[in-house]
């Protein structure tokens, strides 16, 4: 999360798989712009701690 006096809140996910904690993330802080890093997502059984698909993505986008 960045956060400044002089711009919107914004979030960066990072390398990041999915998780439920996207939810709390969003209710924590009101956030204008979040910046999702997406790539490298497959094979699942090896990526998915690691890295979101697109689907995932969404879903993380979604939950606020």
């Amino acid at each position: 999360m960045i956060e400044s006096p002089f711009s919107p809140p914004i979030y960066v996910t990072g390398d990041s798989g999915y998780f439920h904690g996207f939810t709390e993330i969003g209710g924590d802080f009101d956030i204008d712009l979040a910046i999702f890093n997406l790539g490298a997502y497959e094979p699942r059984w090896f990526m998915a701690s690691s890295h979101m698909n697109p689907r995932e993505t969404v879903q993380a986008l979604r939950d606020d």
